[in-house]
């Protein structure tokens, strides 16, 4: 009888601190509460994109642009200014795709939508699209510079290290400065896909500052290689506003802008000094 009771006892405190649990969570909304706003599945994603040409000029039309919501699940297009509103987008997390002919594609990569008290997710971010590149290069001008008398002179005081410059050779009618994306690797294979670093320079043609295209042992041994080393290295016309993005499946650096060919893959070595 004895341990009858006991088990009543213990079924009663049980049933007690239950009731004491629940009482807390509701007085303290720990258990949410649908509410009007939360019952509202679907909602706009506003954002805005805005077109420059190869020198990051801003245009004064970014109408046409394509959006597109997972592979074309829904799309909209952009209006003069570059504004976009997909609406009615059912709440989640989505890749939001960004095109136009004669601009590449860019991404908005995991674009959490949910529930908000404006009742629409904002991109905040203007991104800039630049035009693809239509510029050719012909050819690599690379020079190891460690031995040039002035320079040669700096290392021997260990005031400078050697240096290589590269400068893309192409035709430039008006001498402004046009941006250049190199991929270097130790491997023949280089490309936009595969290489080991890459480097945006600027190049005018003539009588530009030849800084813009040069590379110290430093850098190029920051960049992976060491001295004595032999690298590839491949060279891409491209537009002077960085837009490149991570690909969200592989992780590899997609460049929207690169021209559709690139100059013949040279090499050259590290310099040792």
């Amino acid at each position: 009888m004895k341990k009858f009771n006991n088990i009543k006892l213990a079924l009663i405190a049980v049933t007690l601190v239950l009731a004491t649990a629940c009482s807390k969570n509701s007085s303290e909304n720990a258990i949410i509460k649908p509410t009007t706003e939360q019952s509202n599945q679907t909602a706009s994603i506003q954002g805005r994109v805005a077109l420059v040409d190869l020198d990051g000029n801003k245009l004064s039309d970014h109408s046409g642009i394509l959006i597109s919501v997972n592979n074309g699940a829904y799309t909209t297009t952009t209006d003069q200014s570059g504004q976009f509103s997909l609406k009615a987008i059912p709440y989640g997390k989505y890749q939001i795709s960004y095109s136009k002919t004669g601009y590449g594609t860019g991404l908005f990569a995991e674009v959490n939508h949910q529930t908000t008290a404006q009742q629409f997710t904002l991109i905040e971010k203007t991104v800039m699209m630049n035009q693809v590149s239509n510029i050719q290069v012909t050819s690599l001008q690379i020079k190891d510079l460690s031995n040039e008398p002035g320079i040669a002179g700096l290392i021997e005081l260990g005031i400078a290290s050697g240096a290589v410059s590269i400068k893309p050779v192409f035709f430039n009618n008006n001498q402004e400065q046009k941006a250049f994306r190199l991929f270097f690797s130790a491997s023949n294979q280089v490309d936009a896909k595969q290489y080991q670093a890459e480097r945006k320079i600027l190049v005018s043609g003539v009588n530009d500052n030849p800084n813009n295209h040069l590379f110290t042992t430093t850098e190029l041994e920051n960049m992976g290689f060491k001295k004595g080393q032999t690298i590839y290295v491949k060279a891409f016309g491209d537009g002077k506003v960085d837009d490149q993005f991570s690909h969200p499946v592989n992780g590899t650096m997609v460049f929207p802008s690169l021209a559709a060919t690139g100059s013949e893959v040279m090499s050259f070595q590290v310099p040792n000094k």
